[in-house]
């Protein structure tokens, strides 16, 4: 990584800390989009949105965040709220597009049209993914007709309910033509990258303002996609390499 970016050694940590501290989070989420403007060639963008939780410290789950408490005879359980990060991603690079963060839990559904906003700057979008926890009539309309989304896939949540029974128009529709399960099992993707993500950059976050939670998760992202993009010319180079004539090196 050092050599890639032609560094001659790592800074030391205070100097990240500084940098973390002044540098404005809407600069960090334009190096972010511009991944994918600056190493691929895409016309359209196909996109899985998806997220995953990220503990606010490095204590285990069940110390931290459970809390068990008596309240009029009777045991509550109170779960501390983690930082949710809901992602975009590039599914044929695995490359993040954008990001929204929130403190969970909480329905997902709220996040699927800005994500899909920040996502129509960068490129037109062809096909945007998402389970179940996005279902809504307005999440279809607004992708279709206002972010010209070519196609939306999101499962109904009731997918017994005859289409006749089901509301809203774009809803109807995609339970009658219905989808390619190969395009809807793009999003799997999805997880794979939380969890390299996780298993490389750890799965907590140690900041203690909510300001700098976020830097330090859109941080964490922008390494991610750095990683993938370092892996990705490597192998572009190896392919080159393994295709050249055999001859080219024989007087």
């Amino acid at each position: 990584m050092v050599k890639f970016i032609d560094l001659r050694r790592l800074p030391h940590f205070t100097t990240l800390q500084k940098f973390a501290q002044r540098i404005k989070t809407t600069v960090l989420e334009r190096v972010l989009s511009g991944f994918i403007r600056a190493e691929t060639r895409l016309k359209k963008l196909v996109l899985g949105v998806d997220s995953t939780g990220f503990k606010l410290t490095k204590a285990s789950f069940s110390y931290y965040t459970i809390v068990l408490k008596r309240n009029k005879g009777k045991t509550v359980k109170r779960i501390k709220k983690h930082l949710k990060a809901a992602l975009i991603v590039e599914l044929r690079k695995q490359l993040i597009v954008a990001q929204k963060l929130r403190r969970g839990p909480a329905n997902d559904v709220k996040d699927f049209i800005p994500l899909l906003k920040k996502a129509c700057k960068v490129s037109p979008i062809k096909r945007a993914i998402g389970d179940k926890g996005y279902d809504s009539e307005e999440n279809h309309r607004v992708a279709s007709e206002e972010l010209g989304v070519e196609d939306t896939i999101i499962p109904t949540r009731n997918e017994d309910v005859p289409a006749w029974k089901t509301k809203g128009k774009y809803r109807k529709e995609l339970k009658k033509k219905g989808y390619r399960k190969e395009d809807y099992n793009q999003r799997n993707m999805n997880e794979t990258l939380f969890s390299v993500m996780k298993r490389l950059f750890g799965e907590a976050v140690t900041s203690r303002k909510t300001g700098m939670q976020n830097k330090e998760m859109i941080l964490k992202m922008n390494a991610y996609n750095t990683h993938k993009t370092i892996r990705i010319k490597i192998y572009i180079k190896i392919q080159r390499v393994s295709t050249e004539p055999i001859f080219n090196n024989l007087g």
